[in-house]
């Protein structure tokens, strides 16, 4: 009946939610995923999420950047090498 789906869909709406914002985040790192790129670390919980991305060299760097630019992510360069950390709140 429809008062059971309602009843349904309100218990999970939340939860649906903030699982929809982790794929979201997933599917965005995956896109920076190329040729020259290594993803070091991905750390996701339920409020954050932190990924660590390992360039070939600077060129590479800066496209990832301006992908996460494009997405509105923080990033932070790691001194002394190409390395980008990306962070954000879900």
């Amino acid at each position: 009946s429809k008062y059971t789906r309602d009843s349904i869909v309100a218990k999970y709406k939340t939860i649906d939610t903030a699982e929809r914002k982790k794929r979201d985040i997933i599917k965005i790192f995956s896109e920076m995923i190329f040729k020259g790129v290594t993803l070091t670390s991905l750390d996701i919980d339920e409020k954050m999420f932190k990924a660590q991305f390992s360039c070939e060299n600077a060129q590479v760097a800066k496209r990832i950047e301006s992908l996460a630019k494009k997405n509105k992510l923080d990033t932070s360069a790691i001194s002394g090498s190409n390395d980008l950390k990306i962070e954000g709140a879900l």
